[in-house]
């Protein structure tokens, strides 16, 4: 299991972290690590479904601290408004 510098384990702590949160109802890993096609310098990508977008919009920024993320965007490539 990957780990990053502070113990966090991917993506298990991330699905954990964000799968407790209100307003939440999945998180699928997607992309190439979850195709299996990931390179050393592959990113994480995270679908999050949710029934209330405006509400887990305003409050990812603070349910991913604990995470310590490099960087935190939605995907401008995504097939499905985010």
């Amino acid at each position: 299991m990957p780990e990053s510098s502070d113990g966090v384990a991917l993506p298990d702590d991330v699905m954990r972290v964000l799968g407790a949160a209100a307003g939440i109802q999945r998180i699928e890993l997607t992309g190439s690590r979850a195709s299996g096609r990931a390179t050393p310098l592959s990113d994480w990508d995270f679908r999050v479904v949710t029934a209330d977008f405006a509400e887990v919009r305003d409050a990812i920024p603070r349910l991913v601290v604990p995470l310590s993320p490099v960087v935190a965007q939605w995907d401008r490539l995504s097939r499905t408004w985010c």
